[in-house]
């Protein structure tokens, strides 16, 4: 969770024309995330509908520990980070009860990749 306090800038007026602000102060504490993430490829790409779950592994950028999910057709699931080029997340196949395209995607917190990669399930 991130807390940020602020002081607004105040306009301080002194003679006919002139105007002088105060500083704007602002103190962050925890951590933000604002980058918005790239997912170059997953793995793998196809699976068989009806088989044993599977993990998919998304590649990228901009990962962050705690702020990265990866989502299918929008919807967040557990996800596991690796490192800042690479997370995890489990899909159930076996839940699937025919062929579909499913769109993967990868996000960092409301920031989602402009680059969303499919999984063909047949």
């Amino acid at each position: 969770m991130t807390v940020a306090r602020y002081q607004k800038a105040r306009r301080v007026t002194r003679g006919a024309n002139k105007a002088r602000y105060t500083n704007q102060k602002i103190v962050l504490r925890g951590t933000t995330t604002t980058s918005r993430p790239t997912l170059a490829s997953i793995s793998p790409t196809t699976a068989v509908h009806g088989a044993a779950n599977i993990t998919i592994t998304c590649t990228g950028t901009l990962f962050v520990s705690g702020a990265t999910k990866v989502t299918f057709d929008g919807i967040d699931q557990p996800t596991t980070f690796v490192s800042a080029t690479s997370v995890t997340a489990p899909y159930p196949l076996a839940s699937v009860p025919a062929a579909k395209v499913v769109s993967v995607n990868v996000r960092n917190n409301t920031l989602l990749s402009t680059t969303p990669r499919s999984l063909t399930i047949t």
